[in-house]
């Protein structure tokens, strides 16, 4: 309610140590007010120093931080400046009165918000708070801690309603557990067939609430469209290697049953039964499917298997891309190795490993059995396994890789890795997983990893 006493820079009265004499030690600069100011324009090339003018008559050190972003060529521009313990009201006016003239001047509009030691230091809804020390003043951001600093990653496809009822579902989500959102960011261009977004956002570090979060936003991506949510850490932008499951994954299909269909092998009704009922495990039901290609050519069979054979959507973008940024890409399945052999000529992987099915020298023809005396049977526990052993050829961490599965089988691979996506999972394995793709594409993983569509458009080009 206070007047601006006047136009001008602020007087030197605004610091402590007035006294620059070499002989006497200089005082320590206290906080009072935290003035935070938002300006807001039309976007140039000459915008920022233009608001560096506005700032002109600030004293040396009360520029504390700058903030400023761009949207559809207006910009937001955030300043906090320090106004010192002791000041009088006229001074921090001044300031006031010397920003609002200069922004006018050139046509920006000015919001403020002043931070004092009257605020409720425990108020979680403040970014910026004074702390009292040694009857003293420092100024403090809070929640900044990085353990409680996470990225939410959303990709909804279809119409604009979609994308936006997907965003208020996902924010509605973010409020229950008050999760305060700091930065939005569009990866996805206009005119995409999706939409993504990615919030920073502030989570509490408990284990429980992490958990239930994470439930709640994959449910919500279940409904509407992919989702994941990741630590925002170093980590997160230093992936190096990425593990693909084979079935239903990076094929469009089940591998044996491939195999056993370009075998013409008919499958037992009751089998599948029995796996569905849980009468017989995944590794039981592997073996008595491989059984039914016994005396059957392989030859004739991959040939007819590589007709059939088709590549999830986005998968061969997605290991383009991947290879051009230099990732090692591996492939994991407890499916046949021969078909896993002929997945990773054609998308240029790596690393592969799978299982052995048998097949007889002598007549060229398979023996029905499956894996190995050398190496053991690939299950749920070998390909997390496999995942670590990866890992430390590599010389990388844990942290460092992404699991990419389907199924149950690899379930254990995915809570193994450091950013773990289902493709298409069941809601059983949610709570090992942090990303869910349910849009079908695989290309989604470059949004999940922070990859801008104008970045994968120019990774793809030529």
């Amino acid at each position: 309610g206070k007047e601006p006493a006047c136009h001008g820079s602020p007087p030197s009265t605004w610091m402590n140590d007035t006294n620059t004499s070499s002989s006497v030690p200089r005082q320590p600069i206290v906080m009072g007010k935290v003035l935070v100011t938002t300006l807001s324009g039309k976007c140039s090339a000459t915008s920022f120093s233009s608001l560096m003018e506005v700032f002109r008559g600030i004293p040396e050190g009360q520029l504390l931080d700058l903030r400023q972003f761009v949207v559809h060529e207006t910009f937001t521009f955030t300043a906090v400046i320090r106004v010192p313990e002791g000041a009088e009201p006229s001074k921090s006016s001044s300031v006031v009165k010397d920003v609002l003239l200069r922004a006018h001047e050139r046509g920006f509009e000015a919001f403020f918000d002043i931070v004092d030691d009257d605020d409720d230091e425990s108020d979680a809804e403040n970014d910026v708070a004074v702390e009292r020390t040694n009857n003293r003043l420092r100024l403090s951001w809070k929640r900044r801690a990085q353990d409680d600093l996470y990225v939410v990653t959303l990709i909804a496809t279809g119409p604009a309603e979609v994308g936006a009822k997907f965003l208020a579902e996902v924010t509605t989500v973010l409020a229950k557990y008050r999760a305060n959102i700091e930065t939005i960011s569009r990866l996805s261009e206009l005119g995409d067939s999706s939409t993504c977004y990615e919030f920073k956002t502030r989570v509490s570090p408990d284990a429980n609430t992490l958990s239930s979060l994470r439930l709640d936003l994959l449910a919500q991506g279940k409904r509407r469209g992919d989702i994941s949510l990741q630590r925002a850490d170093l980590q997160r932008r230093n992936k190096r290697l990425v593990v693909f499951d084979l079935s239903w994954t990076l094929i469009q299909s089940d591998a044996v049953d491939l195999l056993l269909e370009a075998a013409a092998v008919d499958v037992p009704a009751s089998l599948s039964i029995q796996k569905a009922a849980g009468e017989i495990d995944s590794l039981e039901y592997l073996q008595q499917r491989v059984a039914l290609l016994k005396g059957h050519q392989v030859d004739t069979t991959l040939a007819n298997c590589e007709d059939r054979l088709r590549y999830t959507e986005g998968a061969k973008d997605l290991c383009k891309a991947l290879r051009r940024l230099g990732y090692k890409l591996a492939l994991i399945s407890s499916g046949p190795s021969l078909l896993a052999d002929m997945v990773k000529r054609d998308l240029d992987l790596d690393f592969v490993y799978a299982n052995n099915v048998g097949v007889n020298p002598m007549d060229d023809s398979f023996t029905g059995e499956v894996g190995s005396t050398s190496e053991p049977i690939i299950d749920a526990q070998r390909k997390a396994q496999l995942l670590e052993m990866l890992a430390m050829n590599e010389g990388i961490s844990r942290e460092q890789t992404v699991a990419i599965g389907d199924g149950p089988v690899s379930a254990v691979m995915l809570s193994q890795a450091g950013l773990s996506i289902s493709y298409d999972q069941p809601d059983t394995v949610d709570n090992l997983t942090g990303s869910r793709i349910n849009n079908k594409s695989l290309t989604t993983v470059l949004f999940f990893l922070g990859i801008s569509a104008k970045d994968s458009h120019r990774l793809l080009a030529n």
